[in-house]
C-alpha cells in the first residue's frame, strides 16, 4: 500500500529547485552555515569555501592564489563528482 502522506520521492529533486533540475556546474550561494558557494555536480550540491575567509576575488594576492592551488592540487586532479565540482568552485573564486 502506498503511503499517501509522503510525496513521490522521484519528484523531490525537481521540486526542491523551483521545478527545474540544475545542470552540472551550476553555482549558487551556499545555504550551509560557514560555506560560500554550492556547485551542482553529479546529481547533488557540493558546498565549498569558508565564508569567514577571503578568496582571490577579494584579496587579489598572487602569492595566496599560488598557495591555494598547490594546497589543493590533489582535489583539482580527481575524476569524481566532488573533484569536478571543486574545479568549478576554484575557477569561480580563485
Amino acid at each position: 500500500m502506498k503511503n499517501k502522506l509522503l510525496p513521490d520521492t522521484n519528484i523531490l529533486p525537481k521540486m526542491a529547485d523551483g521545478g527545474k533540475t540544475p545542470k552540472d556546474g551550476a553555482t549558487k550561494k551556499s545555504d550551509n552555515k560557514g560555506k560560500k558557494i554550492a556547485v551542482y555536480m553529479g546529481g547533488k550540491w557540493h558546498h565549498f569555501g569558508d565564508s569567514s575567509m577571503q578568496d582571490y576575488r577579494q584579496h587579489k594576492s598572487e602569492k595566496r592564489k599560488d598557495a591555494f592551488y598547490s594546497r589543493h592540487a590533489k582535489n583539482l586532479k580527481g575524476s569524481d563528482s566532488r573533484s569536478k565540482a571543486f574545479r568549478v568552485y576554484a575557477r569561480k573564486t580563485w
